[in-house]
């Protein structure tokens, strides 16, 4: 059986107590259906051992616990100061926590466990960095309250937007649309029949079956003309008009060419067809800036873009200066991902290469890669960990971006927790490591 040791006991017994604060607590579901949870320091050691129930970390000197069913806070030396009242609770902010009762309806209690709002309301929002909550009260209206749970906005919208020159944006709940300025000022949108802001400065708007832009004072930045508004991550469309073809910016910027067909920009740079099957590029500025000279050019990925020369039928990378970096050898290529890319050799065989266009024996792909199947779906941090498979003995292990391993191929499964990886071995058993590959325990 697992006994907690009590926090106040081994900090006794550091040489320096650690901060509250800097405790990570780890809760692991075994096969049995039973939670265990333990605290760590920073540096990924154990410092309590295991015991029954769910805790998180500690936040304003208190770590919300779920026992039986019920959540409640306790302190630093393991005891019960909240009591377990609540159906769901969340971490203390700046003195307050989102809890919900028996009916999930959602309340604000301070550290002495005091409801500053009762458990009343629809939906309680975190705040923002300007100390706002959004808050819905039990008919699903929209209001603003202050961080200590002062109303600011009476829940009376169905949507409510901050603009990023001290604007509001408010959608009534008997659908008129209007922008209220700093001066007052009411800015009436209702002859839109959709607004939707992408961000803090532009929204996109409908009226009947097309598409526009509007800026923050309502001026139409792009006309109600557009059947489809689509735009990427970068803010590009793609976009047709007076039978020329090009690209649209969500700033209303636009690219229009005498082309044949094009992709969208990506890392600021589009392939663009000349005529039937000849490519090159362009930059945002509708230069080209890489000579039609391609059968097939793909999109730019980590600096690299797969392309098919004229008269060829194998694919190698350019950069974007347009040097061929990995020679032409293969039948199909795709974009690189943390630094790999998987290709297809001349026999139709499947491989992972790196930048400098050499084989991998031990393959690591991250999880955007492998988004597609059901390996590692549980990896959360791209940029942070990458997934490993030794495809001579098939098994699985982990290891950092700069290529650290912390955890090695010898699992059948490998999955990142927020706050601890899990290893499966080929005979159903459990291990349990830290983020940074501490061991902790198996079962």
């Amino acid at each position: 059986m697992w006994l907690l040791m009590p926090l106040v006991i081994c900090m006794e017994s550091c040489q320096s107590k650690p901060n509250l604060e800097e405790l990570i607590c780890v809760t692991i579901n075994t096969p049995s259906h039973r939670s265990v949870y333990f605290f760590t320091d920073t540096l990924g050691n154990m410092i309590t051992k295991p015991e029954t129930g769910v805790c998180y970390d500690f936040h304003d000197g208190l770590a919300c616990i779920l026992k039986k069913g019920k959540y409640g806070y306790m302190n630093g030396q393991g005891k019960i100061v909240i009591p377990l009242l609540y159906d769901k609770a969340g971490d203390f902010t700046n003195g307050f926590a989102i809890v919900h009762n028996e009916k999930q309806r959602a309340g604000l209690i301070n550290t002495k466990g005091e409801e500053i709002m009762p458990c009343e309301y629809a939906y309680i929002g975190t705040t923002d960095k300007h100390g706002r909550r959004w808050v819905r009260d039990s008919t699903e209206a929209l209001g603003i309250f202050s961080e200590e749970g002062e109303e600011i906005i009476p829940c009376k919208y169905k949507e409510i937007v901050f603009l990023k020159n001290g604007s509001i944006y408010f959608y009534t709940l008997d659908h008129w649309k209007y922008i209220c300025t700093p001066q007052n000022d009411t800015i009436r949108l209702d002859q839109y029949w959709e607004v939707k802001f992408q961000n803090d400065s532009l929204a996109i708007v409908r009226y009947s079956n097309s598409y526009g832009v509007i800026d923050l004072n309502g001026n139409e930045i792009i006309p109600c003309t557009i059947k489809d508004l689509y735009f990427n991550k970068e803010g590009w469309m793609l976009y047709t008009k007076d039978n020329k073809k090009g690209w649209l910016h969500i700033s209303g910027k636009e690219i229009l060419m005498d082309i044949y067909g094009r992709a969208l920009f990506q890392e600021g740079m589009a392939s663009v067809e000349k005529k039937e099957e000849i490519w090159g590029y362009v930059n945002t500025d509708g230069h080209v800036v890489i000579p039609y000279q391609y059968a097939a050019a793909r999109r730019f990925s980590e600096g690299l873009a797969a392309v098919m020369l004229l008269g060829e039928n194998l694919f190698g990378y350019i950069n974007k200066k347009g040097e061929m970096v990995i020679p032409p050898r293969y039948s199909n290529a795709n974009e690189f991902c943390n630094g790999v890319a998987y290709v297809t050799d001349r026999k139709g065989n499947g491989l992972y290469i790196n930048q400098e266009g050499t084989e991998l024996d031990t393959v690591y792909l991250s999880a955007k890669i492998t988004e597609s199947t059901n390996y590692f779906q549980d990896l959360e941090s791209v940029s942070e960990w990458v997934k490993g498979r030794d495809k001579n003995r098939s098994s699985v292990g982990c290891r950092t971006k700069d290529g650290k391993i912390i955890i090695p191929c010898k699992y059948a499964t490998v999955k990142k927790h927020p706050h601890w990886i899990e290893a499966i071995s080929s005979d159903e058993k459990h291990y349990i490591y830290s983020p940074e590959g501490h061991f902790y325990f198996k079962y």
